[in-house]
């Protein structure tokens, strides 16, 4: 049996908790018991309500029924447990849901120092991003370093737990060599780097263009309140203004120009 997601990525070894509301969905979720297995495909377009099988992703994840709740008549909760990647061969049913004959993918995960070398960069890299912004808990430093299996299962964990974008997340699923997927993950963590730099920049510059414009009111203020003490009313800085209008365009020397600044 075949559950296609529309704006959900699913990787192995991760849990994930989702809203069945399609019919076909929920002909097959109500026929499936806790435990069951199932695969997980990726529509290419999330905006398609029934896609067809042309718009399925060959490669997907099998999956295992953890637990389902009816939450009303229409929709059911379901929580899943991401289990191996795999392909789809082909599909053999449509109706009442989707059905297809599909291999797992065997994936080994490589320990070289190439692989130890990656995964310490992506790590660092990843407690770079949690410094720079407040978006990302930084709880999930720890939770990735104690659930390592190695530079495949690296880059899964960082997709799953990052705010990446749904296509890029569709990358990291489909990338199978281990590695491979590590420096794509990699890659997705320095863009995502770039821009909490970025954002930070604005957000400096903004801050620092609002005290300035504090500092200008509060001196405007100031100079408001030290005329009113001096008995200088605004027909007297008008006149003041005036004459010194007349100074610049008299075009004087420049030591008259002085002089009559300072007389001013």
């Amino acid at each position: 049996p075949i559950i296609p997601l529309a704006s959900t990525v699913v990787f192995p070894q991760m849990v994930v908790n989702l809203q069945v509301v399609r019919k076909k969905d929920l002909n097959l979720i109500r026929d499936m018991g806790p435990g069951a297995i199932n695969g997980l495909v990726v529509q290419k377009s999330s905006s398609i309500d029934v896609p067809p099988i042309e718009e399925l992703s060959t490669i997907g994840v099998a999956a295992r029924l953890v637990n389902k709740i009816n939450v009303s008549g229409n929709t059911i909760q379901i929580i899943l447990l991401g289990l191996r990647r795999s392909k789809v061969a082909a599909y053999n049913q449509t109706e009442p849901y989707l059905r297809a004959r599909v291999a797992c993918i065997d994936e080994k995960e490589e320990d070289s120092m190439e692989a130890n070398m990656l995964m310490g960069n992506a790590l660092h890299l990843l407690e770079n991003l949690i410094q720079l912004d407040p978006r990302v808990p930084g709880e999930i430093l720890n939770l990735i370093k104690n659930n390592l299996l190695g530079p495949g299962n690296l880059a899964d964990q960082i997709a799953n737990h990052l705010n990446f974008e749904l296509e890029e997340k569709k990358e990291i699923l489909t990338t199978i060599t281990p590695i491979d997927r590590l420096k794509v993950a990699i890659r997705l963590i320095e863009k995502s780097i770039g821009q909490a730099k970025a954002g930070q920049e604005i957000k400096e510059q903004t801050e620092d263009e609002i005290r300035k414009a504090q500092r200008e009111y509060f001196l405007r203020e100031q100079m408001k309140v030290i005329r009113k003490e001096l008995g200088e009313d605004s027909e007297t800085a008008g006149a003041v203004k005036d004459l010194r209008d007349k100074i610049e365009k008299a075009g004087l020397p420049e030591e008259a120009h002085k002089e009559a600044e300072k007389e001013l």
